[in-house]
Formats: C-alpha cells, sequence, structure tokens
C-alpha cells in the first residue's frame, strides 16, 4: 500500500509539471516536453525516484487509488481502534500524578478500558467500531515505530477533515499540505515524551525518539471522550484500596 502511495505521488508530480508547461491543453512540442521532463520534474527525480520504483512500468501495473481504498477497507478499523487505544493511554498520562494512587499509560490499561465499553455497549455495537484484543495487540506489535505518528496525523483537522484519513486516501500532497508536517511530527514527538515515558517498558519510547530526535515536541490536547468512556477511563486509571481492617 505504501508503494502505490508512493507511485501516485510521483505520477501526480510528474503530471503537475506537464500540466505547468500546458501539455494537457496546447499542442506536445518538444520544448514543452524538455521543460516538463528535464527542467521542472528534473533528472535528479527521474533517476532517484522514478527510476528507483521502476519507471514507466511501474505505472502500469499499480492499482488506482479507488482500488487501493477498497482493499484498504479491512485494515481502517484497526488503526481507528489502536488511535483510540492511543487516545485513553493520552487521557491516562494527563492524569497520571502519583504511582502509588494512579496506573501508568499501557496497553493493557486500554484493553481493560475496551472490555468494559463492549460490555457496556454489547458484542455487536462494540464490533462495529473496534477490532478484537488479539488484533490490537499485532498491530500493536508490528508497527511500533509509526504508531505516534499515525495518532498525532489523526488529532491534526485539515479542513475539517484529520490528516491521516487525507494521508490514507492518497491526498496528502507537498505542496499543499507542507504546512502541517511540523505540527505532525511535534505532536508525535510529544506523545513520545509524555506517553511513552510514562510506560513500561520503554520501548516505545526509545524507538520513537530515535526516529524524531531532532524534533521539538508540540503539546496538544486529547481527543475528547463520551461520558460512558470518561466514566470508565476515571475508574481504570484510578488504583482501589481496601479500607485497613486494623
Amino acid at each position: 500500500m505504501r508503494v502505490v502511495l508512493m507511485t501516485q505521488a510521483v505520477l501526480q508530480h510528474m503530471d503537475d509539471a506537464e500540466r505547468s508547461v500546458g501539455l494537457v491543453d496546447q499542442p506536445i512540442t518538444v520544448a514543452r516536453d524538455i521543460v516538463a521532463r528535464y527542467v521542472l520534474t528534473g533528472i535528479e527525480f527521474l533517476t532517484e525516484i522514478y527510476d528507483q520504483l521502476g519507471g514507466y512500468e511501474a505505472f502500469s501495473r499499480i492499482a488506482s487509488l479507488d482500488i487501493m481504498a477498497d482493499l484498504f477497507e479491512p485494515y481502517s478499523k484497526t488503526i481507528k481502534t489502536t488511535n483510540r487505544a492511543l487516545a485513553y493511554l493520552h487521557h491516562g498520562a494527563d492524569r497520571f500524578r502519583d504511582p502509588e494512587y494512579d496506573f501508568a499509560p499501557s496497553l493493557n490499561r486500554a484493553v481493560t478500558i475496551f472490555n468494559e465499553l463492549k460490555s457496556a455497549r454489547g458484542a455487536e455495537a462494540y464490533g462495529a467500531d473496534y477490532v478484537s484484543r488479539s488484533l490490537l495487540h499485532r498491530r500493536w506489535s508490528q508497527t511500533k515505530p509509526s504508531l505516534a505518528l499515525i495518532y498525532s496525523a489523526s488529532t491534526i483537522k485539515v479542513r475539517r477533515k484529520p490528516l491521516l484519513e487525507v494521508m490514507l486516501q492518497g491526498e496528502y500532497h507537498y505542496s499543499s499540505h507542507v504546512e502541517y508536517l511540523d505540527e505532525w511530527l511535534g505532536r508525535a514527538r510529544y506523545v513520545s515524551d509524555h506517553v511513552f515515558a510514562k510506560m513500561d517498558p520503554p520501548d516505545l519510547q526509545n524507538i520513537t525518539s530515535k526516529l524524531l530526535a531532532n524534533v521539538e515536541p508540540r503539546r496538544f490536547a486529547a481527543p475528547r471522550l463520551t461520558v460512558e468512556e470518561d466514566k470508565i477511563l476515571n475508574a481504570q486509571f484510578r488504583k482501589k484500596f481496601r479500607a485497613n481492617s486494623a
């Protein structure tokens, strides 16, 4: 899927260059072709990106974005579940003050919250929105380096649409969305420093911090919860003690 989106982006870049010299709405000329291909697109781009992806052959076998959207649908619920788990951990990190009275954020803590939601809503209603615990654990373990990036992208709005959705739909273009890049990476670094730093073991923070080593963190608020979620989260992140019988 990543290769398809990368190849589509290359194709769009080359198409933009051709359109800018009038190759779409004006007669083709050698001059226009040379300007589009070797001046605007550039020999460096052609050799290091276009050729590396497979050249013309890559475009002849690539799937369309519409087909990719259909193929991606089964994965979207898993990503949604993962992002919601990270939202719960974000809230948990905000509320973590004293290890004697508060639970630190952890994947198991998020799973417990999902279990409570499933009991409250019923298996069928819950299953319409979220995947099973085993699928969540699998996604979590397989994509650790990108967890903070995926979550932070889901919290940034681009004209009322999450940045993550823009990316997954193949609509991200550097020229149109570069203004969101620093905020996206900065939020991901904040997730590493604020949320992952409070988790044990520290592997998530170590992986993410290395990936975003030179990025300044940008604080942001955790997504809003429903009344139901907020009640469950408060109960799950607060330690319970039995009254002293002595």
